[in-house]
């Protein structure tokens, strides 16, 4: 889109009827009819706080957050309402926020929206009783709004009390029995006492009373996977991102539920949906790490290694050491490779393709399968090979992509990683640490299983070489040179790697 054109220029074009003259992307659209819906909503009920609360929400997430704050100080300023207070309140932060509402409860003491917001501060600062109190004050105040039901049950859902968050919502049901955000809330408390059965039947009803409701479908998505309804919850959730696709979890879940139609149709589209599914879960917010740990779990028990380090790595470079999750990544990092990766039972989340699979005619399905059989030899280099030339002929066939994919995930987190490791040993023995070199090719190879991890990696011999010419006193440095010659042999850089043999062999003549 021409960044010169504002979102409220779009709107206006779209009330025009002239969107279709910008070149607008689907979502961006999106976007503007939202701005329009809520500026409809006021329009129609200029009185209604529920109303106004959206469209500030809408604006502060497009970025609008200042000129809000402007708008609804002059509101007050206006007219000093117990409306207009609350909802310069809401736009307000910290003290200044909690003030406002303090003020809105002894000024407005009827007013049950002031007792909600002075609830929410209270839950801010952790009193969690009085945030409850407050509440309750603003449900008997104003019994036929849902959301205060809502916001009540879920502080009892934070204490651990899902039976006291239950009985909250079906008392908002008594009074809305048809509001389908307290049905998808009762549905999520009844979710997590595995009452799946009653659950399902809230949730059909949310949706049958409005579609495309945003909590409901996630919850059906929840639901689906946790019954092992694959089919469904693919519909569901490819449904739900579409409308929001930022949903991290919802896109792990969605990959979840694409590898178990692989695993019982050993379909590649699949696999490949599945693949992209999960690159989906880490690009919506990269800074986000909920989405790495469920992909690591998930594939951890999966027994798929290399898509496990590849996720846990992707979070380790995210994660700040001082973290209290850097250390069980940390752990992941060094754990996977040395009892998995280097083991003679090791083998790649390669599969074989399937004669039923579209791309079974691919003129690049010979050097794929040949590719896979590397790969499983633990001949990788072969293996990256083979694939290039599968590419060159075929570069839509699914079943190339995904094994593109993970030879790029081994590359990357198998022997990218273990080069990392063997550099980490390289700066403390320069650093003269004490490492006992005598020892290390003995003990410490074998045990992490370096070269193991791939056996045809110039980079991972060149780095394990490194290891002994970085010997400050010398003696040792004469061990890696079989290191060095292996990984020429192999077909790392040749000029770079035979500098470092002649300046050994060099240092050994004086």
């Amino acid at each position: 889109m021409n960044k010169s054109l504002t979102l409220v220029t779009l709107a206006a074009l779209l009330v025009l009827g002239r969107i279709e003259e910008v070149p607008a992307h689907a979502a961006e659209l999106d976007k503007v009819k939202r701005v329009i819906a809520v500026k409809k909503a006021i329009a129609e009920n200029p009185d209604s706080v529920g109303a106004h609360r959206e469209y500030q929400d809408v604006m502060i997430e497009e970025g609008w957050k200042t000129q809000i704050l402007e708008e609804y100080a002059g509101r007050l300023k206006k007219e000093r309402t117990a409306e207009n207070l609350y909802l310069l309140g809401r736009l307000q932060e910290g003290e200044e926020e909690a003030k406002t509402f303090e003020t809105l409860v002894k000024e407005f003491p009827e007013f049950a929206w002031g007792y909600y917001g002075l609830g929410f501060m209270k839950d801010v600062e952790g009193d969690v009783d009085e945030a409850i109190r407050l509440t309750e004050k603003a449900v008997e105040l104003d019994p036929q709004n849902a959301l205060f039901y809502r916001k009540l049950s879920d502080y009892h859902k934070a204490n651990g009390e899902i039976e006291k968050s239950l009985q909250t919502i079906e008392k908002g049901l008594r009074v809305l029995p048809d509001d389908p955000d307290l049905l998808s809330d009762h549905a999520d408390r009844l979710y997590l006492l595995k009452r799946y059965d009653e659950a399902r039947a809230d949730l059909e009803r949310a949706l049958g009373q409005e579609p495309d409701h945003q909590s409901a479908q996630r919850q059906m998505l929840f639901l689906l996977t946790e019954t092992k309804e694959s089919k469904e919850a693919v519909a569901v959730g490819e449904r739900y991102l579409s409308s929001w696709p930022n949903d991290r979890p919802c896109w792990a879940k969605l990959a979840q539920n694409h590898l178990a139609l692989f695993d019982r149709r050993h379909d590649i589209e699949s696999l490949l949906a599945a693949e992209k599914a999960c690159e989906k879960a880490i690009q919506a917010d990269p800074l986000d790490l909920d989405a790495y740990y469920l992909l690591i779990d998930y594939f951890s028990d999966r027994n798929w290694w290399v898509h496990a380090l590849y996720y846990n790595n992707s979070a380790m470079k995210l994660t700040d050491p001082e973290a209290e999750t850097y250390g069980s990544l940390e752990h992941n990092f060094e754990w996977i490779p040395a009892h998995k990766m280097g083991t003679s039972s090791f083998r790649i989340e390669a599969v074989e393709p399937s004669s039923l699979d579209s791309g079974a005619s691919s003129p690049g399905r010979e050097h794929v399968v040949q590719a896979i059989a590397a790969m499983r030899e633990k001949d990788y280099r072969k293996a990256r090979i083979s694939l290039k030339k599968a590419s060159e002929l075929a570069p839509d066939d699914p079943l190339i992509q995904y094994h593109q994919i993970l030879m790029k995930m081994f590359d990357e987190a198998v022997v990218g990683g273990t080069i990392e490791q063997l550099h980490q040993y390289r700066d403390a023995v320069k650093a003269g640490a004490g490492i006992n070199l005598d020892t290390f090719e003995v003990f410490t190879e074998p045990f992490e299983g370096y070269l193991k991890r791939d056996l045809t990696s110039p980079e991972i011999h060149e780095a394990f070489g490194d290891i002994f010419d970085a010997d400050p006193s010398g003696p040792y440095r004469k061990s890696a040179l079989r290191y060095y010659e292996k990984a020429i042999e192999l077909g790392g850089e040749r000029a770079r790697i035979s500098e470092k043999i002649n300046a050994i062999q060099s240092a050994g003549k004086k």
